[in-house]
């Protein structure tokens, strides 16, 4: 699994991949440090529900591609019930990415097939329990941006954030900005005097000084009272 995902990161415009398993989590990743395990997860089991619920209507369904304003994400299901899983600049050619992943996966799926029971057939793709009758989630666009439950008062502070952060995260911005804001509003009554210290723990998420520069000022330009 490590030198398929290995594989699909030497593609230009890949910036890197994992494989997921239901039962068993991330068995291999070569993202950048910037995605936390717990945020690709969350990832990987919507992905893994809009799958199995595409192949209820679908059952020739391959790979799941969602493009997003900064990046985009391909998922396919392997020969058993791993996914692989891989995060790409929103430019990427996707039938070259496709053709790629095909030929790394040939072998893989060689020796997948190899260890299944004399019942199985090679083409049986076993769909895991735990997604057999999913809940879809809303399908993302490329203007989504994070949106928790808000304060009524903070409505537009809130979008102008979750907005910023998707220019910097792309599809991750969501998990991120829901968990900054989780953590940001337990234990008070969040007013915009409290917005430099959600402001603060976005950019330790960012993670990149550069980054969190620009992010700041993009804030700044919408929200000037909010940086300090």
């Amino acid at each position: 699994m490590q030198q398929l995902i290995e594989d699909l990161k030497s593609i230009p415009g890949v910036m890197g991949a994992y494989v997921y398993h239901p039962n068993e989590g991330i068995r291999s990743n070569n993202l950048p440090p910037l995605f936390k395990t717990e945020r690709i997860m969350e990832t990987a089991r919507n992905l893994a529900k809009i799958t199995a619920a595409g192949r209820h209507n679908f059952q020739d369904l391959s790979d799941i591609f969602l493009s997003f304003e900064e990046s985009s994400i391909l998922c396919r299901q392997l020969a058993d019930t791993n996914f692989v899983i891989a995060v790409c600049d929103p430019d990427i050619n996707f039938n070259v990415l496709s053709m790629s992943l095909n030929l790394a996966m040939e072998e893989v799926n060689s020796r997948i097939v190899a260890r299944q029971p004399e019942n199985i057939t090679p083409n049986t793709i076993q769909t895991p329990a735990t997604v057999a009758t999913p809940t879809v989630p809303a399908s993302p666009s490329a203007s989504s941006s994070p949106a928790p439950s808000n304060p009524a008062n903070l409505t537009r502070e809130l979008e102008v954030l979750g907005q910023a952060l998707t220019k910097f995260l792309g599809p991750m911005a969501r998990i991120v900005f829901d968990d900054a804001f989780a953590e940001w509003s337990t234990g008070r009554n969040p007013s915009a005097n409290d917005l430099p210290a959600l402001i603060d723990t976005l950019c330790q998420e960012i993670g990149d000084a550069d980054k969190e520069k620009s992010f700041r000022e993009m804030v700044r330009e919408h929200l000037p009272q909010a940086i300090r």
